[in-house]
Order: structure tokens, then C-alpha cells, then sequence
């Protein structure tokens, strides 16, 4: 099994890392989504240091276009393999409209998701805890009928919400939905998208 796992990983260190990744890094387990990110950085040859698995699913959750976006960046940056949590830190802000793009690609315009996203982005800040009936008041605000169409009633709103938690943009628990306080949050705050474009 080890020399087999060697084998892969000296055929996966010769193909470039973004191509590599062109399809994303998805972490649907088993095993933990921890345990498959060091399993990721490990076959494209990355050496992380202490806590920098765990700071790169706190910035970009299990999204497999951000990881994508993430592991490739530290990859360019990487000393002989070495990647630290400064050396995240100092990407972030520069990958901040990719990450903003690989949402969007996520999502398809003029769809359920898509509005729902972005009434969730105007309406509510990272932390506040909120559901598909409070996301559903917010159309009040709105008097466009195209989003009166797409957003026809809370269950619509509850399905959107729930399948942009397994997107990874939002996260579920039992109390509701919230916005993360991370790098795909603040991505998208940082071009928020016109609200005249959903009327």
C-alpha cells in the first residue's frame, strides 16, 4: 500500500499542479474533510505546517473551486514543498476575485440559487443565524417580479438555502442558516452584486 501510494504521488508531482486540479478538490468523505486536505497536499507535494489544514477550511469551507483556487496559489508559492499560514494569509487578499468567480460559477444566473444568494449577501451580516422565512420577508424590500417569480414561496427559498450549504457557500446547523466569517464571505462583500440586476 505505501509503495503504491508512492508510486502515485511521483506520477501525480509530474503533471502541473493547476492541471492537476482543473476539476476542483472535492472532500466528500469518508474520510474527515481534514483527513482528505492533507491527503491533497500530500499527492501534489505540499508540506503544511500546524494549522494551516484547518485555516484553509475556515477561509473556503469544503468548496471544491476554492480549494482548487487555494492548494494551486500555495503550490506557486511553495518553498521546496513548505507552506505556512503566513503564506495563506499573505494570498488571500490577492485570490479574493477568483474565489469571488468560483462561486459565481457555482451558480447559474437568474436562478433560485443565484437570488437567493444574493438576497441572503444584502440582507443578513457573517454570523446572524437566519432561515428561509427570514430570507423570504427580505423580498419585501424588492418589487422586481422577476424575483417574485423565481422566489415563489419559503419552500423554494429553504430548498436554494440548503443547496447552497452543500455548495459550501452557506452553513447549516440546527438553529438555521449563517454566513460564514471567511474568505468566500468577503469575496463576495467585496463587489456585491447591483440588486437592480434581480428586478
Amino acid at each position: 500500500k505505501v509503495r503504491r501510494t508512492n508510486l502515485l504521488r511521483a506520477a501525480l508531482r509530474r503533471i502541473p499542479v493547476r492541471d492537476l486540479l482543473a476539476n476542483g478538490v472535492a472532500l466528500a468523505g469518508p474520510p474527515a474533510p481534514r483527513t482528505a486536505l492533507a491527503w491533497a497536499f500530500n499527492l501534489i507535494g505540499l508540506v503544511p505546517e500546524a494549522l494551516l489544514l484547518d485555516a484553509v477550511l475556515q477561509e473556503v469551507g469544503e468548496h471544491p473551486m476554492a480549494l482548487r483556487t487555494v492548494l494551486a496559489a500555495l503550490s506557486d508559492a511553495a518553498a521546496e514543498g513548505n507552506v505556512t499560514l503566513g503564506d495563506l494569509r499573505r494570498l488571500i487578499p490577492r485570490l479574493m476575485p477568483q474565489l469571488r468567480q468560483d462561486i459565481l460559477a457555482s451558480l447559474r444566473e437568474g436562478t433560485t440559487l443565484w437570488a437567493t444568494l444574493w438576497l441572503v449577501i444584502e440582507s443578513f451580516r457573517t454570523g446572524d443565524v437566519f432561515g428561509a422565512e427570514d430570507v423570504y420577508q427580505e423580498l419585501s424590500a424588492l418589487t422586481g417580479p422577476r424575483v417574485r417569480e423565481r422566489l415563489v414561496d419559503p419552500q423554494s427559498v429553504a430548498d436554494a438555502l440548503r443547496a447552497l450549504a452543500q455548495l459550501k457557500i452557506l452553513r447549516e446547523s440546527a438553529d438555521g442558516f449563517r454566513l460564514p466569517p471567511n474568505a468566500l464571505t468577503n469575496a463576495l462583500l467585496s463587489d456585491p452584486l447591483d440588486l437592480e440586476q434581480l428586478a
